[in-house]
C-alpha cells in the first residue's frame, strides 16, 4: 500500500475512534474540509508542515502515526512471508 495512502487512512481512524470532525482538522489548518478529505483518503500528499500541524490539533506526538504505519508495514510484510 503507498504510505500516502496508509497514512491518511491511519489518521482517518483515529479521528472516526474518537469522534473528531473532519471540520476541526481542516478549521486548524487553514484549508477546506474538501483538501482535508483528499489527504485523509490518499488523494493529496500531506507536507511535514502540514503532519506536525495535524499532530498539534489531534494531540499526539508527531512520531504517533508514524510508529503505527511502521508496525501495519512490518505486520503486513510479516503476513506475506508466512
Amino acid at each position: 500500500m503507498d504510505t500516502t495512502i496508509l497514512l491518511g487512512k491511519i489518521i482517518k481512524d483515529y479521528m472516526d475512534a474518537r469522534y473528531i470532525k473532519l471540520n476541526k482538522l481542516a478549521s486548524g489548518l487553514g484549508v477546506s474540509s474538501d483538501i482535508v478529505a483528499k489527504m485523509l483518503n490518499g488523494k493529496r500528499k500531506i507536507s511535514a508542515v502540514e503532519y506536525l500541524r495535524i499532530c498539534d490539533i489531534l494531540e499526539v506526538k508527531p512520531g504517533y502515526f508514524k510508529d503505527l504505519m511502521d508496525n501495519q508495514i512490518s505486520g503486513s510484510a510479516n503476513a506475506k512471508a508466512r
